[in-house]
C-alpha cells in the first residue's frame, strides 16, 4: 500500500547543531510560533450546560465539542457511570484481548447486533480507535485505499 503522507501534517525536524544548547535552539523555535501567532494553550473549561461552557472565565457557546448527542452532562449517564465505578472499578487493567473484556462490553455488543440486525458488533474506545482498528483489518497490502489528505488523523492513521 502506498504511503499516505498528507503535507499539511509533517512536522519539520527541529535541527540541533552540533554543540548548541537544545534549550536555545527550542526557545528559537518557540519565539518563531508566538511571532507567526501559532503558539497555543489549552483553554480551562471550568462549566458546562448544554452547549455553553465557561472558557477562560466567560460563557460561550462550544462549537468544538464532540459531544454531538449533548449526553456529556445527561445525569442519568453520570448516575450510570457512578454506580459502574462502584461496581468496576476505573479501569479493566488491561486491553480488551488480553482481559479487559467485560460483561457490559459483551452486553453492549450484544444489543448493537440485535439492533443493527447483524451476527456481531465490535465497540471501540473511541472514533480514533475505530479508524485505526477497522480500516487495517477490511483491507491488505494488495488493496489500494483513495484518501484526501484533508482526511481527519485517524482515518490517515488507520490507512497507514
Amino acid at each position: 500500500m502506498p504511503s499516505v503522507e498528507p503535507q499539511h501534517v509533517r512536522t519539520p525536524a527541529i535541527r540541533v547543531p552540533y554543540g548548541s544548547s537544545l534549550d536555545r535552539v527550542l526557545a528559537g523555535e518557540l519565539a518563531e510560533l508566538r511571532t507567526r501567532g501559532l503558539e497555543r494553550h489549552p483553554r480551562t473549561l471550568s462549566h458546562r450546560e448544554g452547549a455553553m461552557v465557561c472558557a477562560d472565565a466567560r460563557l460561550v457557546v462550544d462549537f468544538s465539542s464532540n459531544d454531538y448527542l449533548g449526553l456529556a452532562a445527561d445525569p442519568r449517564l453520570a448516575a450510570a457511570a457512578s454506580r459502574a465505578l462502584g461496581e468496576h472499578g476505573t479501569g479493566a487493567t488491561a486491553s480488551r484481548l488480553i482481559a479487559g473484556t467485560t460483561p457490559e462490553h459483551v452486553a453492549l455488543e450484544h444489543a448493537i447486533a440485535g439492533l443493527m440486525g447483524t451476527e456481531a458488533a465490535l465497540s471501540f474506545s473511541s472514533g480514533f480507535a475505530a479508524n485505526v482498528g477497522v480500516i487495517p483489518a477490511l483491507v491488505s497490502r494488495e488493496d489500494v485505499i483513495f484518501a484526501d489528505r484533508l482526511n481527519h488523523a485517524s482515518l490517515i492513521d488507520g490507512c497507514r
